[in-house]
């Protein structure tokens, strides 16, 4: 598995259930009136008193939190809570209080004017016909060039689910290369009612099981402009959209995963450093100019999404200018190119070291506060106390030529030092010098890839993995 390293450096290597061209931003939607079928807010007479014949002895109807357009996200919850279902009172098409469905079916009628019809959760979009009315279209999830807007109204599939699920998108943030996230309100589903999505090459990824196939979009603009989650609100990962998983351990030593979690799609490259300055170091992606940065070792952390360099960089990170935080960059080449912010645009650093097959190491090599570059060549490390073409201040041999480089602070003594992984072996040294390992020992397996960082925020860099499927 290709690899590098990542204290600065980029190696290659939900219980819901639901039964029975990039568009340009919509103007705003007036707000939806309240249904006229509804007893009270969130239909609480007629459903409390349904609930209470089943012997629901529970919290009553009411709103979650989320809501959109003045559609608001209703409970408690069935899958979670254990309430009952309940039937709406509207003339037509029966669906039940508080199912996905039936939010999905309230939100197109208020708003677009739909007529109920027929549907599970992963039905939404594929049994909506002309014939109901507000003139909507249906989008497959992956077309390029085309994402979510708020207003649409999106399907699930599970494979251990006939049910499904359906959504109603309130936000998106997606750029022209179809990365970005999107928020929805979901109803039986999360305590407040919203869920964050990302979106990768044009694909809305799922969460735990789902899988968004298509979404029920309307092309007269009456979606409006949009309402974000609440910044708290976790961005959701999918157990297939992620192929890589990351095990971290907080000790230089044999053992047991403290963290694992699942980051990454397949063919990704992953680093790891200190994004927001807090002291921890987290894990970023890297594919094909695309990067994913999370500020959590947690599964579920919200992602932020930009884009530098392109297919066949690699990627690595750094404090380049001694501000505390760690930004992108890439090695192209024999170049290398650094950004001071983790955004798309210019490099702030752009210079030749090294030959084009080397692999790059970032490291403070000096403790001054400020990484610099280096790359590994045929066994031998060459150095840099600047981020400039020039001399390299440390030369030496270490390792063998097949072997991944490595970077880290091992003691805690505010310079970085170097290491190589072999075969699911780690050989570290508090030294930039050719000499013995200070530290030798396994972890993981020999087609890992490995993950340096400070994980606990204790002064010293740990190690990690990371691993395909």
């Amino acid at each position: 598995m290709p690899f590098a390293r990542v204290f600065r450096i980029a190696l290659v290597v939900a219980v819901v259930a639901c039964g029975s061209l990039v568009l340009a931003p919509s103007a705003r939607s007036a707000e939806a009136p309240t249904p006229s079928w509804w007893d009270g807010d969130c239909d609480a007479n007629h459903w409390n008193a349904q609930a209470g014949t089943q012997g629901w002895t529970g919290a009553g109807a009411h709103r979650l939190g989320a809501s959109y357009l003045g559609v608001p996200v209703c409970g408690p919850r069935r899958s979670v809570d254990g309430a009952p279902d309940v039937q709406w009172s509207k003339q037509g098409w029966g669906h039940f209080e508080w199912e996905c469905v039936e939010l999905a079916m309230r939100f197109m009628n208020l708003v677009y004017g739909v007529k109920p019809y027929g549907a599970n959760g992963n039905q939404v979009v594929s049994n909506y016909n002309a014939s109901y009315g507000g003139g909507l279209v249906a989008i497959s999830n992956g077309t390029t060039g085309v994402a979510p807007q708020p207003g649409d109204v999106m399907s699930f599939d599970n494979p251990n689910s006939a049910f499904g699920h359906a959504a109603v998108v309130t936000y998106a943030q997606v750029d022209a290369n179809g990365n970005g996230k999107v928020a929805l309100m979901s109803q039986n589903d999360t305590a407040d009612g919203w869920r964050k999505l990302t979106v990768t090459a044009w694909q809305v990824q799922g969460f735990g099981k789902y899988t968004p196939t298509a979404w029920l979009h309307d092309p007269q603009g009456r979606g409006g402009t949009g309402v974000a989650a609440p910044s708290a609100t976790p961005t959701s990962t999918s157990d297939s959209s992620s192929s890589m998983r990351v095990y971290l351990r907080n000790a230089l030593t044999t053992g047991i995963a403290d963290s694992s979690f699942k980051f990454g799609p397949a063919g990704a490259q992953l680093l790891a450093c200190d994004w927001d300055g807090d002291g921890v170091d987290t894990p970023a992606w890297f594919l094909n100019g695309t990067w994913a940065i999370i500020n959590k070792n947690v599964a579920g952390a919200e992602v932020w999404y930009t884009t530098f360099g392109r297919k066949g960089d690699v990627p690595v990170c750094g404090d380049w200018d001694g501000n505390g935080k760690d930004t992108i960059g890439v090695f192209r080449s024999g170049v290398f190119l650094l950004r001071n912010v983790n955004t798309g645009g210019s490099p702030d650093l752009q210079f030749a070291y090294g030959a084009p097959t080397d692999r790059p190491v970032v490291g403070d090599w000096n403790g001054d506060g400020i990484d610099t570059i280096g790359v590994f060549r045929g066994g031998a490390f060459f150095l840099r106390n600047s981020n400039s073409s020039g001399v390299a201040e440390y030369t030496f041999g270490y390792g063998d030529p097949g072997d991944q480089p490595l970077s880290g602070d091992w003691n805690g003594d505010g310079k970085d030092t170097i290491g190589i992984w072999r075969n699911g072996a780690l050989y570290l040294a508090n030294r930039n010098a050719t000499g013995i390992a200070d530290y030798v020992f396994g972890y993981g397996d020999p087609g890992d890839a490995a993950l340096i960082g400070d994980w606990n925020n204790n002064g010293t860099d740990e190690l990690g993995v990371v691993r395909a499927g």
